[in-house]
C-alpha cells in the first residue's frame, strides 16, 4: 500500500513538475507560440534577409551613435522604444522615423513583473507608449515586443485584441547585460541565418546597468558578418509581411 502511494505522489509530482516546465516555456522561449502567435523569424519567401531589432531605447547618446552607422552601412532596423525615454527624446524618435526606420512598442516601464501583470495594466502600458510615438511621427505602432521577450495569456490577448503583432528574436547578442564586442559579433555570427530576428539593444534596461558601447563597437563588423554569409538586411516589417503603422 504505501508503495502504491508513492508511485502516486511521484506521478503526480513528475505531471506537475511537466506543466511547470510547459508554463515556463511558454513565458520564456521566444519561438513559444503557447500563449499566442509569434513572429520570431521571416516569413517564408524572402529568400536571403534577415532583419536588425533594437531594445531598450531611445537613448539620446546611444541611439544616435547606433543611426549613424546604419546610415553609413545602409541598413534598416526596428526600435522597440521605451514609452518613459520616448517621452523625453521626441526629437530622436522622429531621426528613427525619417531615416527609414520602423518604430515599436517596448512598453512604457519595461517592468520586470509585467509578465504577471494584467489586462488593464498591458492597456495602459501600450496606449501611454503609443501616444508618445504618436505625438512625435504621427502614427501609431502595431509591433510590440515584450520586455524580455517574457509574456502570459492575459497580456498576448491584449495585444491580440488592441491589433498588435507579437515579435520575438531567433538570433541576439546577448547585449541587454554587460559584455564584450567581441563575445556579440561571435553570437550572432554562429546563429544567424536566413529569415532570422536579430535582437540588439541601443538602451539601456530601466532597473538594470549597462553600458550600451559594446553593442556599439560590435555593431559594423556584425553588420560586415552578416553580409559576408550572404544574407541582406531588411526591415522587419517586411521580413514578416505585417503593415507596421495604423
Amino acid at each position: 500500500m504505501y508503495f502504491t502511494v508513492f508511485l502516486i505522489t511521484a506521478l503526480v509530482a513528475l505531471i506537475l513538475l511537466a506543466c511547470i516546465a510547459v508554463a515556463l516555456r511558454g513565458v520564456s522561449a521566444p519561438r513559444s507560440t503557447l500563449f499566442g502567435p509569434v513572429s520570431y523569424r521571416g516569413a517564408a519567401g524572402h529568400g536571403r534577409n534577415v532583419a536588425l531589432s533594437f531594445d531598450d531605447g531611445p537613448d539620446e547618446e546611444f541611439t544616435n551613435q547606433i543611426l549613424d552607422i546604419l546610415k553609413v552601412h545602409g541598413v534598416p532596423a526596428a526600435f522597440f522604444v521605451i514609452g518613459r525615454y520616448s517621452e523625453t527624446n521626441q526629437d530622436l524618435l522622429r531621426r528613427i522615423h525619417a531615416e527609414g526606420h520602423v518604430i515599436g512598442n517596448h512598453s512604457y516601464s519595461h517592468n520586470h513583473f509585467g509578465a504577471f501583470r494584467y489586462t488593464r495594466y498591458w492597456e495602459h502600458e501600450l496606449a501611454h507608449t503609443d501616444e508618445t510615438i504618436h505625438r512625435a511621427v504621427g502614427l501609431r505602432p502595431t509591433l510590440v515586443r515584450p520586455p524580455m521577450g517574457l509574456r502570459n495569456p492575459l497580456m498576448m490577448k491584449t495585444f491580440r485584441r488592441c491589433g498588435y503583432t507579437t515579435v520575438t528574436w531567433s538570433c541576439r547578442g546577448l547585449d541587454g547585460v554587460t559584455t564584450t564586442a567581441k563575445k556579440i559579433l561571435d553570437r550572432i555570427s554562429k546563429t544567424v541565418q536566413a529569415g532570422s530576428i536579430i535582437l540588439l539593444h541601443d538602451g539601456t534596461d530601466p532597473f538594470g546597468q549597462r553600458n550600451p558601447q559594446s553593442t556599439i563597437d560590435a555593431l559594423p563588423k556584425i553588420i560586415a558578418d552578416v553580409r559576408s554569409q550572404g544574407l541582406e538586411f531588411v526591415r522587419l516589417d517586411e521580413l514578416i509581411d505585417v503593415t507596421p503603422y495604423r
